[in-house]
């Protein structure tokens, strides 16, 4: 399945999300890629608004799966894209997930990340990530 599939995660009995695929409706189990020069593949991905299908957030991953799930459960300090995530849930729905570039090093992932960044500030988008001086982008 490809990683660009991945794309919503549904709410389990136990208060838990499971990823899920977009086309299959079946839950994603593989979630490493054990691949590339350090033993894994780099993945950049985007977050997508459902609502308007614009683009709120960029990163990187070598588990896409477990990345999107902390996402969608606010496992992290960044309240903006918190905020956004938050308004999507009490509208019962969840950002998209999509693959943007798949790489074989970090080094090449986090090249690629800041590319894409560029590319969706370039083309308009309002991002909420957060870099490294801590200040929004």
């Amino acid at each position: 399945m490809p990683l660009s599939d991945i794309a919503y995660a549904r709410l389990k009995s136990d208060g838990a999300y499971r990823a899920h695929c977009r086309l299959t409706k079946n839950a994603v189990c593989h979630t490493g890629l054990h691949l590339g020069k350090c033993g894994y593949m780099f993945v950049t991905y985007a977050l997508l608004d459902p609502r308007t299908t614009s683009v709120f957030y960029v990163g990187l991953s070598n588990d896409l799966t477990t990345r999107f799930i902390a996402h969608i459960t606010n496992r992290e300090v960044n309240r903006a894209k918190n905020a956004v995530i938050d308004e999507l849930r009490s509208v019962g729905m969840l950002p998209y997930c999509r693959t943007l570039e798949v790489t074989d090093s970090e080094r090449a992932g986090r090249e690629s990340e800041r590319k894409w960044i560029d590319a969706f500030i370039a083309a308009g988008e309002t991002l909420c990530n957060i870099e490294s001086t801590g200040r929004q982008r």
